[in-house]
């Protein structure tokens, strides 16, 4: 059995396989040519073959073995053909190589003695760690290592060391010479404007030359892909202007069949890729190659991007423009808003339904620095996790936070809040102006401490990241600090947004008309919400309110510990100053005084309004579960709305089972026999029987009985007895019988005896003064006739 290994595309497959059978078929036939002479061997232990090539347009496998067994048969070597491993497609830079590491186990279990290379450069491009896999395997392992076409050998040559540093040093520097020389030939046709390799989205490849290289590709321009590039504006319009989420965002893109199927194709669409997308200043017209560095990290066999301190060609191409520069830094003002505020969390739960969405990671306890989480009976409240694993009497908020009480009560104290304030314009325009002049005061050396900062934040920041906490407290100082260091990062990256903006000296201050305009629009849009609740898309609403809030509200527990008696209090901070100088004036406003701001979460009455619609759906007959799923809650809750309601209009509260017995309607889902009445009694009075009636619906005789008296009972009329169904039996049988139908079938229909039926027959042809018909001579009649 061989070994081996080999890198593939899923587009790359069918070749693949076939490359893969056919090396293996001719490294078997090849090695039947040598096995004759391997047949005087007498040597115990057998030896191996390593083979490897890295591009998937090479095949020289064959060529490596077969030098490799010529050795082995010329200096008495046997080589088993299960011991012939080789890597098709795979890269000498790391070593996570299937082929590489079952020689590897095949050396350290002792199974071979000598291992035969081709070539220093097929086990490793790095010189180091060629020596530290040759250094392991002859000193440590006592095993004996040739590369064939060097002439190294372990055992016989005594300078073999200095021979193989020699080469492996030569074999890296030949293959870093090779990524100059392809790097130099990228940038110059980055400077004209050609492919050099992924392209993003929007964008696609027009070819321009016909001679192709040795991969089959040609030289190729770029240029803008108009049916993606209209979903790439469709995507910044989406994320600028609608305020819509990256994850609405993904699901209008994934459930639209009109994208592009180029990119598509290649899955569907994900944060990441949204993301990357909006950052991507590709779509300005700035373009850049040799941003990241490729780093190879050979323990863990991966290579990484490491970002460059500046890339290795920078150019702007007007004609490749798809976004303007306002919109795109917008887009990106506001990821570092979302950026900030959706840290990825532990045990965090995901939005139940639109409230929950809105007010998702809004509200916080103070004491235990965590936003509160859906919770409560049928998630209508918003809870602190920490809290419930204390008992009612240590929890710092033992109450509950109904979530559309909160959504109502917050919009209306924010309504308000533009309401009462008469000098709220000028202040705007006052910010306005004081950021403009901030923004051009800044000089070279002002940015360059703001990006210094920057980098001294990250690096800080990563650190915390990498941080494990040992105790529980320790772990909340963490995450303080965590929170304050993002917060300061995204300040500086914000001034750093704006300051490195060339439209900054063509900016207006937005006029009072504009202004009034602005804050009519969020008045409105905030009382709708308390009196109508949440729109369809809430994600704009959810963005006005994060703003509005600065994104933290500290809920605090007031009242007395007792049920009824407590409730919350919500503080925040608000400065629309700030929020209406980023929306109008396009720059966050750099106010530092904010409103400080406190909202009671509870009605300012005590008297529910639902007890007086609880009272009156008792009034009318229906049962406390009937109550319940009309009003959304539970019997318990019905319940105590009745008595409130029955104190307040001083009469006793009926028991519920005496209640119960005086109802007409006893149950809320109506039983079988009055589902099936209405057909019941239409089979009935065609005169079929009770049993037969019982089959057709699947039931017994007593449920059928049970509809046709209900049927009669709900519309006054007198129920039909057993004697009046039997008389109306005899009756439909004279009516059979008259038609010719035959007595055999007249039972059936019927549900009854032969003998039976004559007896019916003869009673009501006796009570009517008729004759009996001889049925001997009708039977005759009969038989004659089917004769005829």
């Amino acid at each position: 059995m061989l070994s081996a290994a080999k890198a593939f595309s899923p587009n790359d497959i069918d070749d693949c396989e076939i490359t893969q059978s056919e090396t293996s078929a001719q490294i078997e036939a090849l090695w039947r040519e040598y096995s004759q002479q391997f047949s005087g061997v007498t040597r115990p232990v057998p030896a191996a073959i390593y083979a490897r090539y890295s591009s998937r347009y090479q095949n020289s496998i064959i060529d490596q073995v077969r030098t490799c067994l010529e050795f082995a048969s010329k200096n008495d070597i046997y080589v088993p053909l299960e011991h012939i491993y080789y890597d098709v497609a795979k890269t000498g830079r790391h070593g996570k190589r299937a082929g590489l590491q079952q020689m590897k186990d095949c050396l350290l279990s002792k199974q071979v003695e000598t291992l035969l290379v081709f070539a220093t450069n097929r086990l490793y491009r790095k010189s180091s760690e060629c020596m530290n896999f040759v250094e392991k395997a002859v000193k440590h392992k006592k095993r004996r290592v040739v590369f064939v076409m060097n002439g190294i050998d372990s055992k016989t040559d005594s300078k073999w060391k200095r021979f193989l540093l020699f080469l492996s040093v030569f074999d890296e520097f030949a293959s870093e010479m090779y990524v100059d020389h392809i790097r130099a030939s990228h940038m110059g046709k980055f400077d004209r404007r050609q492919v050099t390799g992924t392209l993003a989205y929007g964008y696609r490849g027009k070819r321009i030359s016909d001679i192709a290289n040795q991969k089959g590709k040609f030289d190729q321009e770029i240029i803008i892909d108009e049916p993606e590039a209209r979903w790439v504006s469709k995507i910044f319009e989406w994320f600028v202007v609608l305020k819509l989420s990256i994850n609405t965002i993904i699901q209008r893109l994934n459930d639209s069949p009109d994208v592009p199927e180029s990119r598509k194709g290649q899955g569907a669409w994900t944060r990441q890729a949204v993301t990357r997308l909006l950052k991507n200043r590709r779509y300005l017209g700035d373009w850049a190659y040799g941003v990241t560095e490729s780093m190879l990290m050979s323990e863990e066999g991966y290579v990484r991007q490491c970002e460059r301190d500046e890339p290795l060609r920078s150019q702007h191409f007007e004609e490749l423009r798809i976004i303007s520069e306002e919109q795109f830094q917008k887009a990106q003002v506001r990821l570092l808003e979302l950026k900030q505020r959706y840290q990825k969390r532990k045990n965090r739960i995901g939005a139940i339904d639109r409230p929950a969405q809105i007010l998702n990671g809004l509200f916080f306890c103070p004491d235990h620095d965590r936003s509160l989480i859906v919770g409560g009976s049928k998630s209508q409240y918003l809870i602190c996790p920490r809290c419930q694993l204390k008992s009612r009497e240590h929890r710092s908020l033992h109450s509950y936070l109904r979530r559309d009480l909160a959504l109502e009560l917050l919009c209306e104290k924010l309504a308000g809040l533009i309401q009462e304030d008469e000098q709220l314009v000028a202040r705007i325009i006052a910010v306005c102006q004081r950021s403009v002049e901030h923004y051009r005061n800044l000089d070279d050396s002002d940015i360059e401490n703001l990006k210094l900062r920057k980098k001294q934040l990250t690096r800080a920041l990563n650190l915390l990241l990498h941080e494990e906490p040992t105790s529980e407290s320790q772990a909340l100082d963490l995450e303080r600090i965590r929170r304050e260091k993002r917060e300061i990062l995204t300040d500086v990256e914000k001034q750093l947004a704006a300051a490195d903006d060339q439209n900054i000296s063509i900016l207006s201050i937005p006029s009072e008309d504009d202004i009034h305009k602005y804050l009519k629009q969020i008045e409105v849009t905030l009382l709708n919400v308390a009196k109508f609740g949440p729109p369809a898309e809430v994600d704009a609403l959810r963005e006005l309110l994060f703003q509005l809030t600065s994104g933290r509200i500290e809920v605090f527990q007031r009242g007395g510990r007792s049920k009824k008696e407590g409730w919350l209090e919500g503080r925040f901070t608000s400065s629309l100053e700030n929020c209406a100088s980023r929306e109008l004036f396009g720059r966050y406003g750099n106010n530092p005084e904010r409103t400080a701001l406190a909202v009671e979460f509870r009605k300012p009455s005590d008297v529910d309004p639902r007890v007086e619609l609880v009272w009156s759906m008792h009034q009318q007959g229906m049962l406390g579960k009937e109550i319940a799923g009309e009003l959304n809650c539970c019997r318990g809750t019905v319940s105590k709305l009745l008595k409130t309601a029955a104190d307040n209009a001083g009469e006793p509260l009926e028991d519920g089972r005496t209640r119960r017995a005086s109802l007409t309607h006893k149950v809320c889902k109506a039983p079988i026999y009055q589902k099936i009445a209405d057909e019941v009694v239409e089979d009935f009075k065609q005169g079929e029987s009770l049993a037969n009636i019982a089959e057709k619906f699947d039931c017994s005789s007593p449920t059928v009985k049970k509809a046709i008296d209900f049927w009669f009972q709900s519309r006054d009329l007198p129920v039909p007895t057993t004697a009046d169904l039997r008389e109306q039996m005899k009756q439909k049988a004279f009516e059979w019988d008259q038609s010719g139908m035959p007595l055999k079938t007249i039972a059936e229909k019927c549900d009854v005896s032969d003998v039976q039926i004559r007896a019916w027959l003869n009673e009501v042809y006796k009570e009517r003064g008729v004759e009996t018909p001889d049925r001997r001579k009708t039977r005759h009649l009969n038989n004659s006739g089917q004769s005829q």
